[in-house]
Formats: C-alpha cells, sequence, structure tokens
C-alpha cells in the first residue's frame, strides 16, 4: 500500500487562509444583521408611529390651545361680571374637568413647536419599546397605535435581545483580548479582564453624563449619572425623561445603543467570571446537586465501579 503523499506547506498555507477569510467573512455578515436588523425595525416602527398619531396629536394641540383661550375669557369674565351671571361657573367647572389630565401628569402637555409624533420622535418612541426602557412619558393615544405597538412589541423586543446578545458577546472577546496581551505580561490570571471591561463601562457612564448635564438644563450631574445608570440597565422609571431636539434624538439613540453594548459585554464578562468560580468549586469539593456538595470517588472506586 503506497505512502499517503503529505500536504505541501503552500497548500497547508492557502487552506489557513482560506479558513481565515470565511471566518471573517461569517464574522463580517453577523454583525452586519445583528445591526442592520434593529436599525430597520426602528425606522419601519418611528414611520409608522408617526403615520398613526401625528394627526390625532395635530387634533390634540389645537384642542389645547383653544381649552388656553378659553381659560383666558372665562378669567375676564369672572373678573368683569360680579354679578353671578349665569353659565360662567359652570364653564368653569367643565374646562377644569378637561384640562385636568394635563395638570396631573396623565397626559403630556402639547407642543405646537416640538410635536412628538414627528418621525424623531416616533423613532425615539420605538427606541424605548425595543429596549424595554420604555420612560412612560409619551404612549399612542389612537386605536391604530395602540394595535401598532402592540405587535411591535412582539416583533422588535426579541429581535433586539438576540441582536444585544451577539454584539455584546464580540465585544466581550474582542476587549478579552486586548485586556490580555497588555495584561498577561504580569499576571497569569486568565480571569483578570473582566475588572478592566467593568471599569471601561464606568468610565463611559461617568463621561457620557457629563453631557446629559450639560444638555438638560435643569439637571444636575448626579441627576445625569442617575438617569444613565436607571436607563443602561433598561429599568426606566420615568421619573426622568430627557428633553430633545430633532438632532438629539439620534445622538441619544447612538448613546443607549453604545452603552447597553457595554453592559451587555459586562455580563457577559461576569458570567465567564461565575462560570470559573462554578467550576472551582465543582473541582475542589466534587460535584454540586441542589447545593450539596458529593464526594469525589477516588481511583480504586472508579476502578471497581463502586460508588459512594
Amino acid at each position: 500500500m503506497d505512502d499517503l503523499e503529505p500536504p505541501k506547506p503552500n497548500q497547508n498555507i492557502d487552506t489557513l487562509k482560506a479558513k481565515t477569510s470565511h471566518d471573517t467573512g461569517a464574522l463580517f455578515k453577523s454583525i452586519m444583521l445583528a445591526v442592520f436588523l434593529p436599525v430597520v425595525a426602528l425606522v419601519v416602527g418611528g414611520a409608522s408611529m408617526s403615520k398613526l398619531e401625528y394627526a390625532a396629536e395635530k387634533a390634540r394641540v389645537g384642542r389645547y390651545d383653544t381649552l388656553l383661550k378659553e381659560l383666558r375669557n372665562l378669567t375676564v369674565s369672572v373678573d368683569a361680571i360680579l354679578n353671578g351671571t349665569s353659565g360662567v361657573s359652570s364653564k368653569f367647572e367643565d374646562f377644569m374637568t378637561e384640562i385636568s389630565p394635563y395638570l396631573n401628569g396623565k397626559e403630556s402637555v402639547p407642543d405646537v413647536s416640538d410635536p412628538f409624533w414627528n418621525l424623531e420622535g416616533s423613532v425615539f418612541f420605538c427606541w424605548t419599546i425595543m429596549t424595554t426602557i420604555g420612560y412612560g412619558d409619551y404612549a399612542p393615544k389612537t386605536n391604530g397605535g395602540k394595535v401598532f405597538t402592540f405587535f411591535f412589541t412582539i416583533i422588535s423586543v426579541p429581535l433586539f435581545v438576540v441582536a444585544l446578545a451577539h454584539l455584546s458577546s464580540m465585544l466581550a472577546k474582542a476587549a478579552e483580548a486586548v485586556f490580555r496581551e497588555y495584561h498577561d505580561r504580569f499576571c497569569n490570571n486568565k480571569n483578570s479582564y473582566v475588572p478592566g471591561i467593568v471599569s471601561l463601562g464606568l468610565f463611559f457612564l461617568l463621561v457620557l453624563s457629563v453631557g446629559f448635564s450639560a444638555s438638560q438644563s435643569d439637571w444636575s450631574y448626579l441627576d445625569a449619572c442617575y438617569f444613565s445608570i436607571i436607563s443602561l440597565t433598561t429599568v426606566g422609571l420615568g421619573d426622568y425623561s430627557p428633553s430633545l431636539d430633532n438632532t438629539n434624538s439620534w445622538a441619544f439613540i447612538l448613546y443607549l445603543w453604545l452603552g447597553l453594548l457595554l453592559v451587555g459585554a459586562i455580563i457577559s464578562s461576569m458570567q465567564n467570571l461565575y462560570d470559573v468560580g462554578a467550576s472551582f468549586v465543582v473541582e475542589k469539593g466534587g460535584d454540586v446537586v441542589f447545593g450539596k456538595k458529593t464526594p469525589k470517588k477516588n481511583q480504586h472506586e472508579e476502578e471497581k465501579g463502586v460508588g459512594p
């Protein structure tokens, strides 16, 4: 039987290059897909919500202006007529009943100069839905908007979670490689990169909060840090929400996207650290079953197949 001819060195190099090129192409495609699909969902959702809600918002703006004019007229009437003219009191009560939702915070006061349900505001709303932050300061008022939000939530939330998990895992691996390259010269601990990633996330949070405190005139630096951590953990209490113009809306979405990636990378790194700790417990104390340790079999018992 003839011996097989060993592969030539050039063939090995070509095979390695082809494999590397294929892996790089697959990696690039996965990144583009994880970014492209949420962006498409965001733009389509924003355009749809603007189409469904903008007309109703415009009508509410008109009605709100009418209410303000009625308030001025009623005030003039009450001040000028002190003989108990019939109808003034009942009109004022009706007015207060209708305007009270705006005064107690159940409705956002409409602003004719800065409508919320334009394209930028609608995209921002869809972003808070997709990320599950949900500040709660704006919500759809029309039946069509509510139905669309129902289906958009079902589709976009899982899509975003999968994309975020994929990109965060890749970011954690890239950061791990960088930290290990520079850290292994001084430390042999293979998990020493975790504090570095956590520190990077905290640095991002603290630095970007400076920009928030500057852009929001009534926010202190502590308010900005508080808002950032509540947003980047997707808690979204709603006690603070950003006042954004059309330009700042896109910048804020980018900030949240990068911040959520960092938070995801931190979680991924902490999970790796947890796995290492669990492996250490198993190696040192035996298998862990329902919180109890079972002693390891010794070599003599394993050979005989006898367990404890």
